[in-house]
């Protein structure tokens, strides 16, 4: 059966917004701050993720306008003297960089009645209805570097079309109606010791509240596997009580007020946060953590986690500045510019922070420590990377 794949990459036209506790007290190090002497720091030099054989129809499934800045720019270690990202469209008022590619799959055969299209990819896979009639049927949220399989059926099983592509990309993005903006999977980043960090586990966005994701928004969220829901905000009736998916979500409200050095100084709630996402791993929930708009309260515990699995400090930098590409609302511009790379902005806050608990040259032993200060035990941490690292 003769069969055809036509890929239509479109941006979804959507501009609208996607009391301490356990306090603790760092070490009092002298000297462990951000200003660090770049002689003393061997300069990054990342590889680039292992993939396999991508062929070159592959389908680029993360924005081209954010594939740019993922692609071309690497920080050196230890420099904070300037960022990249403002080099970059994408972002700031009609930003919809943070929106990924829409593909669309097509066939030539008809069949009267509705249809259902299954697409796999490991171990992973999902349905969606398609009209009696229709030829085509666009799907999105697709992680890069994958092949993926797809077979149209009728309701008796009978196959009208089936076919495979591959995708490639730096970044698995999510986006939900009406407005979830500013989603990311955290896999895919590379660790220093060559570990890659696992796709579909801990994914980050702006909140999916009610008013923000509707009916077929939550409905593809839950297809895509969403099982559970740390809301890093402050605790509110309107939003504190479970989730926005259903009752069948796990669901946590950290209660954070702040982001940066002041949420990390809330060792309690950091801890529980970090104790919710084990949960969700151990039981094997995706788990999609936020706060409102996904910058700063999200940004910082992106931070934790990465850090904590050994990402470099210059990537995480990076999938903390790409905020940027989602509208202003959402974004690290929103009239500012303070939460990018150079100095004296929020993001350094938490890295001075956390270096106060060691080395630079040790970042990942310096959120290890940070971990272990608020409560964490061994354990977790070292269950955390035997379930997040491949």
């Amino acid at each position: 059966m003769k069969t055809r794949l036509s890929i239509l990459i479109s941006i979804l036209p959507f501009l609208l917004a996607c009391s301490d506790s356990g306090a603790i007290v760092p070490p009092d190090v002298q000297g462990k701050h951000a200003v660090v002497d770049s002689t003393q720091i061997t300069p990054a030099t990342p590889e680039p993720p292992e993939t396999p054989d991508i062929p070159e129809d592959a389908i680029l499934v993360t924005n081209p306008l954010m594939e740019a800045y993922l692609s071309e720019v690497n920080y050196p270690e230890g420099d904070w003297s300037y960022s990249k990202i403002l080099d970059y469209p994408g972002g700031g008022f009609e930003g919809e960089g943070d929106l990924p590619p829409t593909v669309t799959l097509s066939w030539t055969e008809t069949a009267s009645g509705a249809l259902t299209l299954t697409l796999s990819e490991g171990d992973w896979s999902r349905e969606y209805d398609v009209a009696s009639g229709k030829t085509s049927c666009d799907v999105t949220n697709l992680v890069p570097n994958r092949k993926y399989e797809w077979v149209v059926t009728t309701s008796d099983g009978m196959v009208v079309a089936a076919d495979s592509f591959w995708t490639k990309g730096h970044l698995h993005q999510i986006f939900y109606t009406k407005q979830v903006r500013n989603g990311r999977d955290l896999g895919g980043w590379r660790t220093k010791d060559g570990h890659t960090v696992k796709y579909r586990k801990i994914y980050r966005s702006g909140k999916p509240s009610e008013n923000y994701a509707d009916a077929a928004g939550v409905k593809n969220m839950l297809a895509d596997g969403f099982r559970a829901q740390l809301d890093l905000r402050e605790k509110s009736d309107s939003h504190d009580q479970s989730s926005p998916m259903g009752k069948d979500i796990d669901f946590f409200c950290a209660d954070f007020v702040n982001g940066y050095q002041k949420m990390m100084e809330e060792g309690e709630k950091v801890r529980q946060s970090f104790e919710f996402v084990m949960k969700a791993l151990r039981a094997d929930n995706p788990v999609l953590f936020h706060c409102s708009i996904g910058s700063d309260r999200t940004g910082t515990f992106s931070i934790l986690l990465l850090g904590l699995l050994g990402v470099s400090e210059p990537d995480i930098c990076k999938e903390y500045e790409i905020t940027y590409f989602a509208p202003e609302k959402w974004s690290v511009t929103n009239g500012k510019v303070d939460r990018l790379r150079t100095n004296k902005n929020r993001y350094l806050q938490a890295v001075n922070y956390l270096l106060k608990f060691g080395s630079y040259k040790d970042f990942r032993g310096c959120v290890e420590k940070y971990f272990l200060s608020i409560g964490v035990s061994q354990k977790d941490i070292d269950d955390f990377r035997t379930l997040m690292l491949e």
